[in-house]
């Protein structure tokens, strides 16, 4: 504003000069000065500068906006590790809780089902949660930080674009101040040769040299003024049109691009958010799906099944035992006073009569008999064995004894059945090689067969002596209920006279007539007798109705149960020990000496060990090879999807043929697709490689999400590594729970 006002005043000094030509210029140059600082203001009355645009505040939006993008990857992957924690925590509850298959007994109650369903519904949401964290883990978090590192570079190139646009309209102002400058300068030493030549001029003792001089002077200093006035003309031009170009231009242009890298990274946040809700969402139904599997479990309870099978289990199926028989001990005067022998008299004190110590033959009553021998019969002798064997299960009561028996015969034949059919492939093998003898050597294989053959022999053998044995058993129980019933007709008949007397070796009916009680009492003979061996009732019938009996078995000590390892988990400060299960067993090929920090175990050639750890690398491969088969079929390409199986793979779906080869197997998918089937979700839950470097396989679960419901089911894979990479070679599965519509 001060250059205005000087300009201003120049002007009126000049219109009053107008003494010469000169006079004149100088009044146009400063009126033109004038017009030219004022064309900017007198439109709008604001000064020549424009206030700065907002840049560095909506700068700072653009940094806390990606500030909070990188934020939300952080939550992220923190709701990630807090899914996998929570995973692995239920899967150790489960495994905890299902414990060791030990007590077969205990698998036909329904509420222990029922909890075992729960259990292995908890592992299978264990499993979903390990999907959700793994799709957080895999899927978002590697994303959104990309994505952060992508709108970081880009803000910083606005950044730089905006900084290079300050500095270009910085410069051009600059420039134009410069000119400015310098034209008010050298327009002040126009003026200053203009007032020294009209001095000169009026000076008369000046010569006419000097006063030209100095006009001159004047005159030179006016057309330099003119060209200064006309540079800094150039560069005020060149000034507003940087400046028209920075405001109306680049810069707007400059903020619709930083708006649109804000919009992007607002969709991306969105988008983000979106899947980490999907990432949840995807498995609802499956969850739902292990809710209602649990329900179903809990709705199939049966407590009038379960005592049943408490009341099968333990039914004993000995004999009813027969009444108390009445001991009539006749006249007490004529049993003391009869004979007058003080030699036969009795003591009642200690219930003898006639002692054997006085070497008198007087008539003497037994001693009573134990409360085990009148529930069991027998007498204080040492206990004979039955079938003189105690090992067949001669420890048990009869119906059980059976049931243990048939148990047994299932196992033989089932073991029968497996060394049959290697027999067989043995003998085939020998065949083969008998046509062609380049295949191998017949007799190679003659050690084998006789090898089976005498393995089938031993099993035929336990299963004729077992069959026998159940049949005798079988026929002592049926006599055994026979003769009971007459015992106690005989008994009814006679009960009209007088009451005979009866044995020492009466039988306890009402011992027995709970013999299907809960307590430990009750069905196990450890509480009452450590005997080992069998009791057996009297064999002879007598007049007092008795008749034989089934033997009785009482239960042998069981043997000492041998160490297992186990493992230890800390929970809340304290240690639990519990079993780990053995995945199999391994031989050492060779021996080595094992070190002493722990790592390594000593193992001679020979040696059994269980296996008791997965091999994890073999696992990661599998299951990224699986991740990649996911995100091909959940894509819709059906194509890389059927490139996960080997070129002659089997694919071997459920109730179809089987289907060969990667084109047969991406037509499947198509059809699936077809159906109606959205994604599929693959939890793989066993790899193993069985000691071969290029075969392996798989078992998992697995579920199909689409328009008709959730279709869930296991499956069994074979994979088969050429080349480094791993293929599907053979495929099958099993549905267990089909889609809902």
């Amino acid at each position: 504003m001060g250059t205005i006002r000087r300009a201003q005043k120049l002007a009126l000094k000049a219109q009053k000069l107008s003494l010469s030509s000169l006079g004149s210029e100088l009044s146009n140059s400063c009126s033109a000065l004038y017009s030219r600082l004022t064309e900017g203001t007198q439109s709008n009355h604001q000064p020549v500068h424009y206030n700065p645009d907002q840049t560095e505040a909506v700068s700072l939006h653009t940094q806390r906006g990606i500030e909070f993008f990188e934020k939300y990857g952080a939550f992220v992957k923190e709701r990630a590790l807090i899914e996998e924690e929570y995973a692995t925590k239920l899967r150790n509850l489960a495994k905890k809780n299902l414990g060791k298959k030990k007590d077969d007994e205990a698998k036909g109650f329904t509420y222990i089902n029922t909890f075992n369903t729960m259990l292995h519904e908890l592992e299978s949401l264990a499993g979903q949660h390990e999907v959700i964290a793994d799709r957080l883990r895999k899927d978002i978090h590697p994303g959104v930080t990309q994505k952060a590192l992508n709108l970081r570079q880009v803000r910083k190139s606005h950044l730089q674009d905006l900084q290079s646009l300050n500095v270009v309209l910085a410069r051009t102002v600059e420039n134009m101040e410069k000119a400015q400058k310098q034209y008010a300068k050298v327009f002040k030493e126009a003026e200053a040769a203009h007032i020294k030549y009209l001095k000169n001029d009026k000076n008369m003792d000046l010569s006419r040299a000097e006063v030209e001089k100095s006009k001159n002077a004047a005159i030179a200093k006016c057309h330099m003024c003119e060209e200064a006035k006309q540079g800094y003309a150039h560069a005020l031009e060149i000034a507003n049109r940087t400046k028209h170009e920075y405001y109306e231009v680049k810069l707007p242009a400059l903020l619709m691009a930083m708006k649109a890298a804000d919009i992007e990274r607002i969709n991306e946040t969105k988008l983000a958010m979106q899947k980490t809700i999907e990432a949840e969402t995807s498995v609802v139904k499956i969850i739902q799906a292990c809710y209602d599997e649990m329900m179903k479990g809990v709705i199939s309870t049966n407590p009038d099944f379960d005592t049943q099978v408490v009341v099968d289990q333990n039914v004993s199926g000995y004999p009813i035992p027969e009444d108390y028989g009445f001991e009539d001990l006749g006249d007490p005067a004529n049993t003391v006073g009869g004979g007058g022998d003080g030699s036969d008299s009795v003591s009642i004190k200690k219930g003898t009569m006639g002692s054997q110590k006085n070497g008198t033959t007087g008539k003497a009553i037994g001693r009573r008999q134990s409360m085990h021998q009148k529930l069991f019969g027998g007498s204080g002798e040492k206990p004979s064995k039955t079938n003189g064997n105690t090992g067949d299960y001669g420890n048990l009561p009869p119906q059980q004894r059976c049931r243990k028996i048939q148990q047994k015969l299932e196992e033989l034949d089932n073991e029968h059945s497996k060394l049959a059919n290697s027999l067989a492939g043995v003998e085939k093998m020998r065949d083969v090689y008998t046509q062609n003898n380049k295949l191998g050597n017949p007799k190679d294989v003659e050690p084998k067969i006789a090898e089976y053959k005498s393995h089938i022999a031993k099993v035929q053998t336990e299963v004729s002596k077992y069959r026998s044995l159940l049949d005798q058993i079988q026929v002592e129980m049926k006599n055994a209920s026979i003769h009971s019933g007459d015992s106690l007709k005989f008994y009814n008949a006679g009960s009209n006279t007088s009451s005979p007397r009866v044995s020492s070796s009466g039988i306890s009916s009402a011992a027995n007539t709970n013999r299907t009680s809960y307590s430990e009492e009750s069905v196990s003979s450890e509480g009452s007798s450590g005997f080992a061996s069998k009791k057996t009732l009297p064999s002879n019938p007598g007049t007092n109705g008795f008749v034989k009996q089934a033997p009785i078995a009482l239960k042998e000590a069981s043997p000492p149960r041998p160490n297992l390892p186990s493992q230890q988990h800390e929970t809340n400060g304290n240690y639990e020990e519990f079993d780990l299960p053995a995945l199999g067993t391994c031989k050492a090929l060779y021996p080595f000496e094992g070190g002493n920090d722990g790592t390594t175990v000593t193992m001679r050639e020979g040696d059994e060990m269980l296996l008791l750890e997965k091999d994890e690398a073999l696992f990661q491969e599998i299951k990224g090879r699986q991740e990649d088969f996911m995100r091909a079929f959940n894509a819709g390409d059906t194509a890389k999807a059927a490139e996960i199986y080997h070129p002659d793979g089997y694919f071997m779906p459920n109730g179809h043929h089987p289907v060969k080869g990667r084109a047969g197997i991406e037509e499947y998918f198509k059809a699936d697709m077809k159906d109606g089937v959205a994604t599929a979700q693959i939890i793989t839950e066993e790899v193993n490689g069985c000691g071969c470097e290029n075969f392996a396989y798989e078992r998992g679960s697995y579920h199909l999400n689409g328009s008709k419901g959730t279709e869930s089911g296991t499956y069994l894979q074979v994979w088969k590594k050429d080349n480094g990479v791993w293929f599907v070679h053979s495929d099958c599965f099993n549905v267990t729970k089909a889609a809902s519509l």
